[in-house]
């Protein structure tokens, strides 16, 4: 399987890597880079963080609209949001799940 990790923290990257290693991750730490990814190839699971560091608030939820409009992404993606912000968080649940994708919050802490 493909899996695409969006996180701005090394721990996180770390807790994914361990849990679904077997597996081809690409890890992206920007919100430029997860969509720049999701441009060029299909995941079989995507994961997202809402917010990307001090300066990039809400960057997720940019990913999540991008992923909303991707064609096919219903059929194909497991969507998992795993940000530490509650209402980040819902945005972008109710984003993905709008678009029919059945996206769930996850505690990453919980993958071990």
């Amino acid at each position: 399987m493909r899996v695409l990790v969006l996180d701005d923290e090394p721990a996180r990257h770390e807790l994914f890597k361990a849990a679904w290693g077997q597996h081809d991750i690409t890890h992206v730490w920007t919100a430029s880079e997860a969509i720049r990814a999701l441009r060029t190839a299909s995941y079989d699971i995507v994961t997202l963080d809402h917010d990307l560091g001090p300066a990039s608030y809400g960057d997720g939820l940019r990913v999540a609209r991008y992923i909303a409009q991707l064609p096919g992404v219903r059929q194909t993606a497991r969507v998992y949001v795993h940000g530490a912000n509650p209402v980040g968080s819902a945005a972008m649940l109710d984003t993905l799940r709008h678009a029919g994708i059945g996206a769930q919050q996850i505690d990453p802490l919980c993958l071990r």
